[in-house]
């Protein structure tokens, strides 16, 4: 048994061809096999998105080997700690999107920052600025628990709402715009789509709640934050 899982999640933007995703996955779940590893990594042509639990040692050999069998330096890992098991097993699941926005054309590039707000200049904007509109684009059983303060919350179901919420409130195009979810991915999408549609002065939260939680226990957010594991929520 183990006392503590040790529970991380990350999300990386590439581009697979399709032929490579069946060898990707066959390796992820080596990996997982290798380090004890249970959760879950939605994979797919663009890149993979994840939650994954193991044990305190175990858990440090998983990121490097996924990082060595990418070639990745580093990536922006959200961890956490939890007293019984998150997961029941560890699985792969191939989709179309790693985050469902219905817009799979879209595909960040991570290595420009120019739209990521760190958690500390996140929090220097909502505690020191005044002119700016703040958006949550997670869904509203999300929103329901916890959020940000003064954000304005979309009410919507599902992610592939976002757009059509963005046309029809008609946000105004000459604010200073900051969004923010989980753990930033959904945000990779919702800035690029928006700036499609015309909005220049738009941030996100680099490594969303969970990444601004970790650095600001006590700071702007309200309530607890929705994970998808057997946690249901942080606080």
């Amino acid at each position: 048994t183990v006392s503590n899982y040790h529970i991380t999640t990350f999300y990386y933007f590439t581009n697979f061809a399709e032929n490579e995703v069946g060898q990707i996955k066959n390796k992820l779940e080596n990996i997982a096999r290798d380090t004890q590893t249970i959760g879950l990594i939605i994979l797919g042509t663009e890149g993979f998105n994840a939650t994954v639990a193991s044990t305190e040692t175990q858990l440090p050999k998983f990121k490097q080997a996924l990082l060595n069998q990418f070639n990745l330096e580093t990536l922006n890992f959200k961890d956490s700690v939890c007293n019984f098991k998150p997961f029941k097993k560890f699985k792969v699941d191939v989709r179309e999107e790693i985050v469902t926005l219905g817009r799979p054309d879209i595909v960040p590039d991570l290595q420009n920052k120019s739209l990521h707000l760190s958690p500390k200049e996140w929090h220097e904007v909502l505690t020191k600025e005044k002119d700016f509109l703040l958006i949550d684009t997670r869904n509203k059983y999300e929103t329901k628990i916890g959020k940000f303060k003064n954000a304005i919350d979309p009410n919507i179901g599902i992610f592939t709402e976002f757009p059509n919420y963005i046309e029809k409130e008609k946000i105004p195009k000459d604010k200073k715009i900051l969004v923010y979810c989980t753990g930033g991915i959904r945000c990779e999408k919702a800035a690029i789509e928006m700036k499609e549609k015309g909005y220049e002065n738009i941030y996100q939260l680099d490594g969303g709640i969970l990444k601004y939680l970790e650095e600001y226990p006590n700071g702007e957010f309200e309530g607890e934050c929705f994970v998808f594991d057997s946690r249901v929520a942080v606080d």
